[in-house]
């Protein structure tokens, strides 16, 4: 009988520990990004937490991880990169931000899961990944050797972006190219993917609405302060910024980051990827968003991830 009822608790420590992630991601905007989702779309499954700690650079490649790395090793004071914590058990407040390093990161902390991914510019491109993911997988592997490491597969930028044009390629190339260097990165190592470029790719096939790159003489023409829809895509949108010398505001538009839906239609992916549950059982709706809206962009989520084919399997 004793020895039934510690069985009986082992599983069910077992079990509550499964529903309970701690996550470190060593990436740039690109995964700065599923922070802003990720936390509160685990909140909303019952049974489930993640404790993430983002180790992010803007627009960092691996090449340069590796750099900080070693800049790092020989100067523990050197802090590049901006580190966020979040814990979806805590939300919406307790979000804490410092400066630090992975090599601090990585020898003072356990994780279940640490996250990598290439710079948006460097991911159709499988030469710039290595030697570097190499070398970066091999000192993570060395100082946390009970986690496992995954794949987050980015996207290809919006079809009006002005670096596809000065590639001479479009964004459905781009995904091809970057879906396959991810895929090879995987497969050489038997990690798990996060793919969230196939779940733009699904969108953007399915949605009824199909984007329009918006007309540069019309956006000249919006007011201070105006709102320009992004219908028909989750990548990419047009926002008022003000300047930091004139304090004037002015529209920049960005085509290569996700926008509101996008980021909320990562944070499925990732949830689903990492804690093994369908994206449909979410339930958090952000402000602003439609029903039916969430359940679309839940519904490409789940396929993204159900379709993928993971190294293995």
């Amino acid at each position: 009988m004793k020895r039934l009822c510690l069985l009986l608790l082992s599983a069910i420590c077992c079990a509550l520990s499964a529903g309970e992630l701690k996550v470190l991601t060593i990436g740039n905007s690109f995964s700065a990004s599923a922070a802003r989702s990720l936390p509160w779309v685990t909140a909303s499954v019952p049974g489930c937490r993640i404790i993430l700690t983002g180790a992010n650079i803007g627009g960092c490649s691996l090449e340069r991880h590796w750099e900080e790395w070693n800049k790092a090793e020989k100067d523990p004071q050197y802090k590049p990169y901006g580190v966020c914590f979040i814990d979806s058990a805590k939300l919406p407040g307790n979000i804490k931000y410092k400066r630090g390093n992975v090599n601090e990161l990585i020898k003072n902390n356990k994780y279940d899961i640490i996250t990598i991914q290439q710079n948006s510019a460097n991911s159709w491109k499988y030469e710039t990944y290595q030697p570097f993911a190499g070398n970066l997988i091999a000192v993570l592997k060395k100082y946390q050797p009970q986690a496992e490491i995954v794949i987050q597969q980015t996207w290809s930028y919006r079809c009006d972006s002005p670096r596809l044009k000065a590639w001479k390629i479009d964004n459905s190339v781009m995904y091809d190219k970057l879906a396959k260097a991810y895929g090879e990165l995987a497969g050489k190592y038997g990690f798990r993917v996060i793919p969230c470029g196939d779940a733009v790719q699904i969108f953007r096939a399915a949605t009824p609405v199909k984007f329009k790159a918006p007309d540069r003489k019309a956006l000249a023409l919006l007011k201070n302060k105006e709102a320009h829809a992004f219908d028909g895509e989750v990548v990419g949108m047009c926002k008022w910024t003000r300047h930091k010398k004139t304090k004037q505001f002015y529209l920049s538009c960005d085509t290569s980051h996700l926008n509101p839906h996008g980021e909320y239609m990562q944070g499925a992916v990732w949830f689903s990827v990492l804690f093994g549950r369908p994206a449909t059982e979410v339930k958090y709706l952000p402000a602003g968003m439609t029903p039916e809206m969430q359940k679309f962009l839940l519904e490409c989520a789940r396929k993204a991830v159900e379709n993928y084919r993971q190294p293995g399997k």
